[in-house]
């Protein structure tokens, strides 16, 4: 949580699409065996491989925990968005936000 700029407990855990309580649980120890699914939707959040969280295995970076330190989860999301859509969609944001970038530096 610390790696990714996160230290609120509720706050990760609503960015991560858990409960608070299932979060607490998970690093307090009392559930021993999360599900994959909450585990894989820490690790996500977390900026770090499902593997290196629930194994150990490999290198925790190898899901781009640098992307998770630089960008917020909000823009993870846009770029997530951005990513799926089509080229001339991706094109057309791209000229409206350099028309605002020119418009807010006037």
């Amino acid at each position: 949580m610390k790696a990714c700029g996160v230290v609120d407990q509720s706050r990760f855990a609503r960015e991560a699409g858990v409960s608070t309580t299932t979060l607490n649980r998970i690093l307090s120890g009392a559930i021993k065996q999360p599900s994959a699914i909450v585990m894989a939707k820490i690790a996500k959040r977390g900026g770090v491989s499902f593997n290196w969280l629930i194994l150990g295995d490999g290198d925790e970076s190898d899901h781009n925990v640098m992307r998770a330190r630089i960008i917020s989860h909000q823009e993870s999301i846009l770029i997530d968005h951005f990513r799926s859509i089509s080229a001339r969609g991706r094109e057309l944001i791209l000229s409206a936000a350099a028309a605002r970038l020119r418009d807010e530096s006037r």
